[in-house]
């Protein structure tokens, strides 16, 4: 696409945006994917460069989003104005996971459009929780040169400089997955579909080949991880914040969404008793709460540690608003610094009935207006 497409297309997105706006955020609240979608200015990629310009330019501020621009703090941490560039994945690391030139300029343009922090995607806290070949890590003292170079693009930008911390969990490029239990019969019918959902998004030569190595991948799903895997893992989420912080980072992110590691803990579609019914949530939440706990304590009280939240899962036994909503509270509870929504997984999100939900403009109004309400957390 190319400049004058993108612009365009980025233009009627804000026209859209703004016939369907009903309000302005708070001026006590952040301006973000946090708040409801139908007023939010937070686009993926190459799109957020022209975000700000186009706003400033067309003057829309006064009246559609009076507050777009005004500074905000969370923490201990000043933002210049309320937007913010969402992590997205964008497979640019090196084959070895270090930062690559192409990622620094991809996360400097972004912060040179104007938004006030930057939170860079999917960093792997361990070798076996990466995506693919081009997954950014953050696995070895190593990878922290590369990091500071990024880190300190960003902020050369006047934005702030977040990492955001991930274990893909089954869904990695491993033989040995870590993932909370192991894979039972419960949604047979459930995984079939989706599979094949999925299929229907890639050429039908290329169906046959990716199910092939889907069903490599999930043929090491017999296990679920020991209590030393779990003691492990955490040390690695601790060392890999710490690496950030020496990196240059002002703050860490917790992916807890998408059908990643964390959200797997969380939910009741992967986190399963040996007799195949879901955990209690008392149980969903032990592991990813003690990350929490441990980052933070090994974390300078300074630094940001935000977390991206799954709303709604869309899958049997999985994670709903109200799980979400008290799982937030529970974050709330250990000065979590900031929420970032999301809702659906791989599970769920090819799916035509999620697809339909999903295209449609604010379509998680509902959902994050329920969060708002019930936490305080920007």
């Amino acid at each position: 696409m190319d400049r004058s497409t993108l612009k365009r297309t980025t233009v009627q997105g804000f026209n859209s945006l703004e016939r369907k706006s009903t309000g302005t955020p708070p001026s006590n609240q952040m301006f973000s994917h946090e708040y409801v979608e139908n007023t939010a200015l937070c686009i993926p990629g190459a799109c957020v460069a022209l975000s700000y310009e186009l706003f400033y330019k067309r003057n829309r501020m006064s009246h559609s989003f009076p507050h777009l621009l005004l500074p905000f703090q969370i923490g201990s941490v000043p933002l210049k104005n309320r937007i913010v560039g969402l992590p997205v994945y964008t497979g640019y690391a090196c084959p070895d996971g270090q930062v690559s030139d192409m990622m620094i300029s991809h996360y400097a343009g972004i912060a040179h459009s104007g938004a006030s922090m930057i939170i860079v995607a999917n960093a792997a806290v361990a070798d076996h929780g990466i995506l693919s070949t081009y997954n950014l890590r953050v696995d070895s003292d190593a990878c922290i040169p590369g990091l500071h170079r990024l880190a300190s693009a960003i902020k050369s930008e006047g934005a702030i400089a977040c990492l955001q911390l991930n274990h893909a969990g089954k869904f990695a490029k491993t033989s040995r997955p870590m993932m909370p239990s192991a894979l039972d019969a419960s949604h047979v019918a459930f995984n079939i579909n989706s599979l094949k959902h999925f299929m229907e998004f890639f050429p039908f030569e290329k169906r046959f080949k990716l199910t092939q190595n889907f069903l490599k991948m999930a043929s090491n799903w017999n296990r679920g991880m020991t209590d030393e895997d779990k003691e492990k893992l955490k040390q690695a989420y601790v060392n890999s914040a710490r690496r950030a912080w020496e990196a240059g980072f002002q703050g860490v992110e917790l992916h807890g969404a998408s059908g990643y590691l964390i959200c797997q803990f969380l939910s009741g579609f992967s986190h399963r008793e040996i007799d195949g019914s879901p955990k209690s949530f008392s149980d969903r939440i032990q592991f990813p709460l003690q990350l929490v706990r441990e980052i933070k304590h090994h974390l300078p009280g300074e630094a940001l540690c935000g977390y991206r939240i799954i709303l709604e899962e869309w899958v049997p036994d999985g994670i709903d608003l109200q799980e979400a909503v008290m799982w937030a509270r529970l974050l709330q509870d250990e000065h979590i610094s900031y929420l970032s929504a999301s809702v659906g997984t791989y599970n769920s999100m090819f799916g035509p009935p999620v697809r339909q939900r999903m295209h449609k403009i604010a379509y998680m109004e509902t959902s994050i207006r329920k969060l708002k309400e019930s936490v305080q957390v920007p």
